[in-house]
């Protein structure tokens, strides 16, 4: 087991992981136009857009306070979204924090639920982190009391570091195993808690997402090698265009004109959203930073060449900004 690195709130212009700070800054803030004007020129839902984007070159920022800060640009990146699989991205997180040393069937599971985003992988996971079970039976209230709490240990976990705005407690559908397309039994109970009509579902923020990258990228995990070991991706057109539901196609690396780069990334996408996180280290290593798009709407989903575009233009940007 590990402790997790802390992180607060010092003031509105930056936020601080212990002795790293991220700092807001207007440096590029025009990057963050560019990306607001092109969903506007896609006639995109602009209230259903959040992105968040840190600078990770070094000294490419101000000190804050005397300490080596990252520039960070956002826009509605406290607003929280539906990450679809994204959420995999955290529940990895924990899963190394439970159980460092995964067995070979474990370590199948965790390679199935980031590499190919599955999402029978993905329930396995949450049910051994929970110890909770799912199935098409309803459960006694009782029951549903304790489901209910194993599942808010996965919320807990990251509460307890000062994330916010987080729910990961849902599982991601369909899962095929259990002969589940949509939610039944518990999992549908735990949707609708005290008769609740509309439907709880997992939210993130893009911050969320990027902090959660940052702290992988800056090796504050002892497993973050195999974590990033995991989410890093060929863009080599060979390595993917041939897989179908690939984390390429209609995502940020395919806008990435460079196909050597370093590329760490975890999607998520339903018919009503298309979500993409990254980190990008350029083969010179110069430039390197993290995106997040979270686009919570079906135009966004429709749209398959609005991430590639905006990709293509920060890439190109960020190269610019590189001394």
């Amino acid at each position: 087991m590990y402790t997790h690195p802390y992180f607060y709130e010092n003031n509105s212009s930056f936020i601080e992981f212990q002795n790293i700070i991220i700092n807001y800054n207007n440096s590029f803030l025009f990057i963050s136009d560019q990306i607001i004007n092109l969903a506007k020129q896609r006639n995109l839902p602009l209230e259903k857009l959040s992105f968040s984007l840190i600078d990770l070159s070094p000294d490419s920022c101000p000190l804050v306070n005397g300490k080596q800060a990252f520039c960070y640009i956002s826009y509605q990146d406290n607003i929280p979204r539906y990450p679809a699989s994204i959420v995999k991205l955290f529940w990895l997180v924990i899963a190394y924090n439970q159980n460092p040393n995964p067995d070979a069937e474990m370590r199948k599971q965790l390679i199935k639920m980031i590499v190919d985003s599955d999402n029978e992988a993905a329930s396995i996971i949450v049910d051994n982190i929970t110890k909770t079970k799912s199935s098409k039976e309803k459960l006694s209230p009782d029951k549903l009391t304790t489901f209910q709490d194993n599942r808010e240990y996965l919320n807990k976990w990251f509460n307890s570091f000062n994330y916010k705005n987080i729910n990961i407690s849902q599982k991601t559908f369909p899962i095929p195993y259990l002969q589940m397309d949509m939610p039944e039994g518990a999992d549908l109970q735990l949707r609708h808690l005290n008769g609740e009509e509309k439907p709880i579902r997992n939210y993130l923020t893009s911050q969320n997402v990027a902090l959660l990258l940052y702290q992988i990228y800056n090796q504050q995990f002892p497993q973050s090698p195999q974590m990033l070991a995991l989410l890093k991706r060929d863009l080599n057109p060979s390595a993917w265009q041939d897989i179908p539901f690939n984390a390429i196609k209609g995502f940020l690396g395919e806008g990435i004109p460079n196909k050597n780069v370093e590329f760490y990334s975890k999607m998520g996408w339903t018919f009503n959203n298309r979500n993409d996180s990254a980190i990008i280290i350029t083969p010179d290593g110069k430039t390197r930073y993290i995106l997040v798009i979270l686009g919570d709407d079906s135009a966004y989903y429709k749209d398959v060449e609005f991430l590639p575009m905006v990709s293509k233009m920060v890439y190109q940007e960020m190269r610019q900004l590189t001394p």
